[in-house]
């Protein structure tokens, strides 16, 4: 009897061999952003497609905290493979903090951006406030990025 695959991911393994995948040199030299939601459906993705056009032009994935609406949970493997993290709300700084303090680079820059979920995907009001609060952070979205002015996991707008 084949046995029944695993829908369970802990932190404590290397989930499957990913953790290596995120240090493959061929992927693009753009800023690795993790967009972090609830579900990862509306204001994630929605912050995702932003940052991943210009003035940003970043590489991004987008997923959510809430393992029972998630498509894709956060997990140790995208927070290290992440350049830097942003997230909706304060809501999903407490799994952020718990799992960038298992990463390589303990410092990640984490940005809040506290936008309620109370938006539809890709609405007009919602891309706006997207926009809105990146460039209130100064986000550029290039490597130096990671020099300009360090937010901590608690820095919010």
């Amino acid at each position: 009897m084949r046995p029944e695959p695993q829908n369970t991911i802990t932190d404590m393994d290397d989930l499957n061999g990913r953790l290596e995948n995120t240090k493959n040199p061929w992927q693009s030299p753009r800023l690795k952003c993790l967009v972090v939601c609830s579900a990862g459906i509306l204001r994630s993705s929605t912050t995702a497609w932003v940052l991943g056009q210009p003035p940003y032009n970043c590489n991004t994935r987008n997923c959510g905290v809430a393992k029972e609406y998630a498509l894709i949970v956060i997990d140790r493997v995208l927070v290290e493979w992440a350049d830097v993290i942003v997230v909706a709300d304060e809501e999903h700084l407490p799994r952020v903090r718990h799992l960038v303090a298992k990463c390589s680079n303990p410092s990640k820059k984490v940005y809040c951006l506290n936008i309620p979920d109370n938006y539809a995907a890709f609405s007009r009001p919602l891309v706006d406030a997207i926009k809105e609060r990146l460039n209130a952070h100064g986000f550029v979205g290039t490597k130096d990025e990671l020099l300009i002015g360090q937010f901590d996991l608690t820095g919010t707008i």
